[in-house]
């Protein structure tokens, strides 16, 4: 298993190649997506956002960023299976960050969930292309 000092050791490597990135920077990773012309204004104020967030949440460090990521890895002291409420899953399958693996994982453990796998879709590029439909899934499964 993957030891909290591990996780740290990873974190500070990945971490600091994004630590100082601007929103510019961002932005530029962001126009290189075919579908970043009918999304810019929404990709300005996402890379934006994400700029400030990182260097926020890393000004003391990647040490949260490594316990959030060792906390997956220990129990959460309930049962995936035993979760009974509406679990929407939406993948991008260029995700880097999050495995589709474990969005499979979840949809077949989890007890009736939706799972949307989204071709050309990676981390952040779904939360901006992918909003409303994301949105107005969660409101219609609070409404049933």
């Amino acid at each position: 298993m993957l030891s909290l000092e591990d996780s740290i050791a990873f974190k500070q490597g990945y971490y600091a190649e994004i630590r100082d990135r601007t929103a510019e920077e961002f932005l530029v990773e962001y126009a290189k997506r075919s579908s970043f012309n009918s999304f810019e204004n929404i990709y300005r104020a996402f890379s934006e956002d994400l700029s400030s967030s990182i260097h926020a949440a890393l000004k003391s460090g990647v040490i949260g960023y490594a316990e959030d990521e060792y906390a997956f890895l220990r129990n959460w002291g309930f049962e995936v299976e035993d979760v009974r409420v509406p679990v929407g899953i939406w993948q991008g399958l260029d995700d880097l960050s999050v495995s589709p693996h474990m969005a499979k994982w979840f949809n077949e453990n989890l007890f009736n969930p939706t799972l949307e796998l989204l071709e050309g879709q990676h981390h952040g590029s779904i939360m901006v292309e992918k909003r409303r439909e994301i949105l107005n899934a969660a409101i219609r499964s609070l409404t049933l």
